[in-house]
């Protein structure tokens, strides 16, 4: 059943507020601040483009209620009136663009990530190497103080609303958790005790912005940690806040110490919090908001559509797309870059690494101020660019170079696009990927790329005249000499993925990325695996959210680690332990899925015919999908 995209685009109230549409801009750490937690013009710029988008409502990261209450160095701060002033002209200037705004209210708790002491919490349960100090009575009343303070703040800044981060992990669910709150006094113990603390601050904020101002609760529904949070608690706390005043709740899951529950990769279904949210609703009156891998139109409007939700909260499909809502409201769904969910550029490489977000496939993410990522200036002289090779990276480069007014001729021999992505798809957690691959495949065709299913040998290239060419050919995958490597039971990931090896029992060469994802594919598909790798774990190339998720799966496969592939028989593998003894494992198939290496035989010839040449993605060093991509981003915008 499909469902009209239109019913996205209805206006909506949160409270007094009138939201023009359905459609919410999810709170995101951004790492964008000053220092001290000030706005800054990156910022300001970062969240005007996604008002230009025509989303509806815009959440800001959190606000840090206290100078300690900040997560990290750079978080958005309001612990001080002197931050007003540049407060007040990010909520002015997001407002002339079209949406409204609200401030989150947050303070870390025990989820800090550098710097920031003292740690605090309900109580001293540890988080990673942190123990938290236990807040006394008197504490706990002075933070709920500065989160009236905060609200009074937003307000005097002109924000529409306050919400107040009482998920993942954070000090407030420090408090309503069970798993964290050990205390045995009026703010422990009991579900209503420890929603205590939470019902004084949002008495304490109703106070300061009273009656007329709407304020939201951010709740992890289920904490999905043991002794964490369930829904059936999570819906009497949602019933206690709409009784104390709450104008919506905004569903969520999870915690940092379930991460992909919390930022879903792309292992986790879409929508995956939408029946929580259901029933969150059909528990109260007031207005309900969910997040968590929204960001298929189709799935967006669906949940609207059925009244299970009333607001769709988009967070990381926003950094793909600043202008998905105005793309859906167009009704060119084709035409919205979507997320794949593999928290690289926004998570692993950006906050995670101290740095402002990103986007895997979008470079112009965080780069607001310098970049843009919609109207590309075209170049001052159209050239004739020839690409070879028709994976992201390569259909990323050709996209760019014809956004810049280049006549764009694309290679690729294999009868469909997409690479080593569209194989990778197959695997039914990789569909983001084959999203992806089909927006690619759409804006080629519709800026006019000729798109040649062929082999681009040297001759056929120079027939084109090209000024320049863009080599895009990816990489294949390493095969080791050791004795009985060409038997057929023996194939690299690649022809793995085309056609599923026969035989029960399978051995996985290597410990990376792609041959975990082959060996979880597999092993769900009722296959006994065997993952033999040299190093001391496996995927340590893999994010936070991505190790959490394939923790789990990989508990059903046998996992040898310091094994070194020494040679391949009838009746399996010989490996080189870590004692160095030989020893057989039994197996039907052998997949290798070691590394990558560059397939770069065009570019010897390409280069001695004097053709001006530029290499991207995996043919130049085989990495992940967002160095590909931004690589063939870079390059086609200096053409």
């Amino acid at each position: 059943m499909t469902h009209r995209l239109d019913v996205l685009f209805q206006p909506g109230r949160i409270g007094s507020l009138t939201v023009k549409n359905r459609l919410v801009m999810s709170s995101m750490y951004t790492a964008m601040c000053h220092p001290d937690g000030g706005v800054s013009t990156e910022l300001v710029d970062y969240l005007v483009e996604r008002a230009r988008g025509e989303v509806g409502l815009i959440l800001t990261e959190a606000a840090a209620v206290t100078d300690d209450g900040r997560p990290s160095v750079g978080a958005l701060n309001v612990s001080d009136d002197r931050f007003v002033p540049a407060l007040a002209r990010l909520a002015d200037t997001v407002k002339i663009n079209g949406a409204a705004i609200g401030l989150q209210l947050g303070h870390c708790g025990p989820q800090k990530s550098s710097g920031i002491l003292p740690v605090v919490a309900a109580s001293p349960v540890p988080w990673k190497s942190l123990v938290p100090r236990e807040l006394s009575v008197e504490e706990i009343r002075d933070i709920v103080r500065a989160f009236g303070q905060g609200a009074r703040r937003a307000k005097l800044a002109g924000f529409d609303l306050v919400e107040l981060h009482a998920a993942h992990g954070y000090l407030i669910t420090s408090f309503l958790s069970p798993r964290t709150n050990r205390r045995n006094d009026g703010y422990g113990g009991t579900p209503a005790n420890r929603l205590r603390f939470l019902i004084d601050v949002l008495c304490e904020v109703r106070r300061e912005v009273g009656d007329g101002f709407p304020v939201t609760v951010k709740l992890s529904a289920i904490e999905y940690v043991e002794d964490g949070l369930t829904l059936e608690e999570s819906l009497r706390i949602a019933e206690r806040l709409e009784a104390e005043g709450a104008d919506a709740i905004h569903v969520s899951a999870g915690s940092h110490d379930a991460w992909d529950f919390e930022v879903p990769p792309h292992y986790k279904p879409l929508a995956m919090n939408v029946p929580a949210a259901a029933a969150v609703k059909a528990a109260i009156r007031i207005p309900v908001m969910v997040v968590g891998s929204m960001g298929e139109p189709e799935v967006a409007a669906r949940a609207v559509a059925t009244g299970e939700v009333d607001f769709v909260v988009l967070g990381r499909a926003l950094l793909a797309d600043p202008y998905w809502p105005r793309k859906a409201r167009e009704n060119r769904p084709e035409d919205i870059r979507p997320c794949i969910r593999v928290n690289d550029g926004c998570f692993a490489r950006g906050i995670s690494a101290l740095r402002p977000v990103g986007c895997s496939v979008n470079f112009a993410a965080g780069r607001e101020s310098s970049v843009a990522s919609e109207d590309l200036p075209r170049a001052p002289e159209s050239k004739r660019v020839a690409v070879i090779g028709g994976g992201p990276s390569g259909l990323e480069a050709a996209r760019v170079t014809a956004l810049r007014g280049h006549v764009v001729t694309l290679f690729e021999r294999e009868p469909e696009l997409g690479g080593q992505a569209r194989l990778a798809s197959t695997m039914p957690f990789k569909q983001d990927l084959l999203r992806y691959v089909a927006y690619l495949t759409t804006q080629v065709q519709k800026l006019g790329v000729t798109v040649r299913h062929e082999s681009a040998t040297l001759a056929v290239v120079q027939a084109l005249a090209p000024h320049v060419v863009i080599l895009a050919t990816g990489g294949v995958p390493y095969r080791p000499t050791i004795p009985g490597i060409q038997a057929t039971q023996v194939v690299d990931v690649l022809a793995a993925l085309r056609s599923e090896p026969a035989g029960r029992r399978v051995a996985v060469v290597g410990g990376g990325q792609a041959a975990v994802e082959i060996a979880a594919h597999l092993s769900e598909r009722g296959r006994e695996v065997t993952i033999l790798h040299a190093g001391a774990s496996v995927g340590d190339d893999l994010n936070p959210h991505m190790q959490a998720h394939m923790t789990r799966i990989l508990t059903r496969v046998r996992i040898l680690t310091g094994a070194v592939l020494h040679s391949v028989t009838d009746a399996g593998v010989t490996i080189v332990d870590q004692s160095q003894a030989h020893r057989h494992v039994d197996c039907d198939a052998v997949i290798l899925a070691i590394r990558s290496v560059p397939l770069v035989e065009l570019e010897r010839p390409l280069r001695e015919a004097g053709l001006e040449l530029r290499k991207v993605g995996d043919c130049r060093l085989p990495r992940l999908i967002m160095d590909g991509v931004h690589e063939a981003y870079r390059t086609a915008s200096s053409i």
